[in-house]
């Protein structure tokens, strides 16, 4: 009797597990073939369109139009063959349209491709980066190293000699 109590259990939450599963799959599945009518630009592809829907289900998306690319506010390279850019030493901005209105979006260093020419910490180049198929690229010289300011911020230390040395 307890063995077919301890069956029914199992098979009740198996059902459970299985349902539970699949509600959620097939939902997935219903909105990856409705996101594949879809073309880039938002309208409902004419293939997959039905006659009933005359278009009333069109979705506009935002399109990736271009990238750029900025040094950020104090960050130079000297010209003394340690120059090594960072990802996190430049601005990167997305600029996508939706319809007729533009937005930009700052993109973080984990989601962009940044090049750097082999030569840089010599000469300086050009860095381009990349972003879901767009790319930008920045010119960057390398700045001669000059002393700028001389800021003493201790005293010097005093020496004291022995009597007799120097």
């Amino acid at each position: 009797m307890k063995k077919i109590k301890l069956i029914g259990a199992i098979s009740l939450a198996s059902i459970g597990v299985i349902v539970a599963g699949s509600l959620p799959l097939s939902s997935y599945i219903q909105y990856q073939n409705y996101l594949a009518g879809i073309d880039v630009a938002g309208n409902k592809s004419t293939d997959s369109a039905n006659e009933n829907d005359k278009g009333s289900n069109i979705v506009e998306q935002n399109v990736l139009v271009s990238i750029t690319a900025k040094l950020k506010d104090g960050v130079r390279y000297f010209d003394n063959y340690r120059a090594e850019p960072k990802k996190d030493d430049f601005d990167v901005v997305a600029t996508y349209q939706k319809g007729s209105v533009t937005e930009e979006e700052t993109i973080y260093g984990d989601q962009f491709e940044m090049v750097v020419p082999e030569n840089f910490r010599t000469e300086g180049g050009v860095i381009t980066f990349s972003f879901k198929g767009k790319s930008a690229q920045l010119a960057i010289e390398l700045v001669k190293v000059a002393l700028e300011t001389i800021k003493v911020t201790k005293k010097p230390y005093i020496i004291y000699y022995k009597e007799g040395e120097k």
